[in-house]
């Protein structure tokens, strides 16, 4: 408990350090009670609904006044979006609209995706460190597989999420009607095809690969702004995420949440995401296993390295500062650019994530430019770049974001209140949050996106969805974030408390949590094992996939894979549904690499785009002869510390926020550092 206690108090004091909106507040309460006591409240009626129409058509009237008097671009751009989202509103609660309950609860969503940013509170440190000290240990509800089949009583039955939908009358099952039914029925029942955040059953069957379907969708919709916006691209253009992501031109350092992070425009004069730092690695991973899982929508985020898909980021033209311009708003040098990062809130210390800086000029300008698009937008091109400078970075993460005429987001999602305690996606997300780790779900992490989905004919439809956003923080241990060594497998993962065998249970996710909605804590055992199913149902093949978008080598994507079903495998066996499993085989793995011969050295330094004389030189140094030396990199399914692997030492010169070492998130003001083979490094904060 002493370690438990330990990590939650050195992370509330980093948290707050680092964030300026450490802590959310109750501003969740505030707007469900001013809508409550205005005659809205979380249950549908007519007269509810009218008055909902009426409030919402006075929020926009207010909206439109002050747009009259502001000047300040951003702040129209964003009340034009409120206005978006309370049209979108208003669309919902139409007389002719279907399911007029749901519809009713997200009209009232959107009321607070608008005015939740009004209640933040900055960082209070005595409220964050309570908030992470009341949950060092999360319980959640459970019986054994050999209960499921009891019947509900209609206590029991009204405990149940209010949002199952009776596909034979096409309304929500009422409590009375879920009585009788078993805990195992109750869990097969699913939600509505309308759902903002996850999809059915049947959706997901007939989708495919939903990450694939995201992509798909956001090109085209990408593709018809840009082609109806730069007349020049022609009514054919097709936009390409892989193809719009390797060269990206600075904006400005964006300095919000624990990681830092700049923001960027692509060729076409779209915004991405840079970040850097532990997240580079699994949040791709995660934001896939949620689209995997379910997830309607999740922010399209990719790992890029120097081995197999480079970042090279254009700096600023040079010129005079302007009058107001602060020193680090124009970045014109890489030197600069590590100097900014170091003087920002975040301290980062950057330098060990840049593998090349140069200038681009006419002779190396195919070289340095070779992955800018043909068609790339005038003011990007060639002739635009020449004498400036260019940044390759070794590993960095990117997030596209599109542009808000197109790809319209706003936040947070209610996570405790507007009828997420009564959801059953919500409160089964507390089994998913689990699966990956999620040390810090609040809703600050979380999004509302204004979305075109497109059906197989290309038929769009303008829908609202609502995403888990920012899933850095997972896939590791409490204190660093994709460490594979520290993500608990088995019952060091999730455990059943106490050991006598009554109905009643309790599942015990054994390490602490930053934050946790209390709607988690509503759920049901019949959730969970709604949600468990898709879990289980994450094929090898599918795990493998999202693994992949780490970018790691391929013996941390194997163990990564290992840790990953090792947890599905687990989640099945608790809930009785092995059944659903692939029935591959899951063993540890141990992996050597042979370096028994010149010819094998060379071989595998140039599998891992090392140098073959610099591991030569350390097996001289440590009279390890090339007759029978194998170097291990993994051990029974553990990451083999860097200076007892050759390899791994070497290999974290390329990967500086660490592989068998990790950075942690709020010190990544100290470089990881170079591992020497034979020589343990011993500092705390990096083991």
């Amino acid at each position: 408990m002493k370690k438990f206690i330990l990590s939650a108090l050195l992370l509330a004091f980093a948290l707050t350090v680092q964030s300026s909106h450490a802590f959310e507040g109750d501003y969740s309460g505030r707007i469900e009670k001013e809508l409550t006591r205005k005659g809205m409240p979380n249950e549908y009626s007519q007269e509810a609904k009218n008055k909902l129409v009426k409030y919402i058509g006075k929020e926009k009237h207010k909206i439109n006044t002050r747009l009259k008097r502001v000047t300040d671009e951003d702040r129209q751009k964003e009340l034009k979006t409120n206005l978006d989202y309370y049209d979108y509103a208003l669309s919902l609660l139409a007389e002719d609209s279907h399911n007029p309950p749901e519809n009713y609860t997200y009209a009232r969503r959107v009321i607070y995706y608008v005015k939740a940013s009004e209640f933040l509170v900055e960082g209070i440190t005595f409220q964050v460190i309570k908030a992470i000290l009341a949950q060092l240990r999360t319980k959640i509800n459970y019986v054994y597989p050999e209960h499921q089949n009891l019947r509900l009583d209609l206590k029991k039955a009204s405990d149940e999420a209010t949002n199952l939908m009776n596909n034979t009358t096409g309304q929500y099952y009422r409590p009375e009607e879920l009585k009788g039914m078993s805990i195992k029925e109750v869990a097969e029942q699913d939600i509505s095809k309308d759902h903002a955040l996850w999809n059915t059953k049947e959706a997901m069957t007939r989708i495919g690969n939903p990450w694939k379907k995201l992509e798909d969708n956001i090109e085209l919709e990408t593709s018809q702004y840009l082609a109806k916006k730069e007349k020049k691209l022609g009514d054919d253009f097709k936009f390409e995420l892989s193809k719009a992501r390797n060269i990206l031109f600075f904006r400005n350092l964006k300095e919000s949440a624990s990681s830092a992070k700049l923001k960027a425009r692509g060729p076409y004069g779209l915004n991405w995401k840079i970040k850097f730092g532990v997240e580079t690695q699994t949040e791709p991973v995660a934001s896939r296993l949620y689209a995997f899982s379910g997830g309607k929508y999740v922010d399209l985020t990719y790992s890029m390295h120097i081995s197999k898909t480079p970042l090279t980021l254009i700096l600023d033209k040079k010129k005079e500062m302007e009058e107001g311009e602060k020193y680090c708003d124009r970045i014109e040098t890489a030197v600069k650019l590590v100097e900014c990062f170091k003087k920002s809130k975040f301290k980062f210390a950057l330098s060990p994530y840049i593998h090349k800086t140069g200038v681009v000029t006419k002779e190396n300008a195919e070289k340095v430019l070779g992955l800018l698009p043909g068609d790339a937008l005038k003011k990007y091109r060639l002739k635009k770049i020449i004498g400036r400078n260019y940044v390759i970075f070794n590993e960095v993460s990117v997030e596209f974001q599109g542009k808000k005429k197109f790809l319209n987001r706003e936040g947070p999602v209610p996570m405790e209140s507007m009828g997420s305690q009564t959801d059953r996606v919500s409160r089964g997300l507390g089994l998913f949050n689990l699966f990956i780790g999620n040390i810090d779900v609040k809703a600050l992490n979380s999004k509302a996106v204004l979305y075109k989905d497109f059906n197989n004919a290309g038929v769009v439809q303008t829908t609202i969805v609502e995403t888990e956003h920012d899933l850095g923080a997972t896939l590791g241990s409490v204190m660093f974030g994709g460490k594979l060594n520290g993500m608990a497998i088995g019952s060091k993962f999730l455990k059943v408390r106490g050991r006598d065998k009554k109905v009643s249970k309790k599942l015990l996710y054994r390490s602490p949590l930053l934050f946790r909605p209390t709607s988690w804590l509503d759920a049901t055992h019949s959730d969970h094992l709604w949600m468990a199913k898709k879990i289980a149902a994450l094929t090898t093949e599918k795990i493998e996939e999202a693994v992949a978008a780490s970018m790691w080598p391929d013996f941390m994507q194997k163990t990564f894979v290992y840790r990953i079903i090792g947890r599905r495998n687990h989640i099945a066996k608790l809930y009785g549904i092995e059944n659903l499993l692939d029935g591959k085989a899951n063993p540890a793995p141990t992996i050597k690499v042979d370096l028994s011969s010149a010819e094998k050295i060379k071989a595998n330094a140039t599998r891992y785009n090392l140098s073959a004389r610099k591991i030569k030189s350390i097996m001289d140094k440590h009279s390890l002869t090339t007759s029978d030396y194998k170097d291990t990199l993994i051990s029974k399914g553990k990451v083999v510390k860097c200076h007892k692997s050759i390899l791994i030492g070497l290999l974290e010169d390329q990967y500086p926020t660490g592989l068998s070492r990790r950075v942690f998130r709020f010190f990544d003001g100290k470089e990881l550092g170079h591992c020497t083979y034979g020589r343990p490094k011993i500092f705390p904060l990096l083991k």
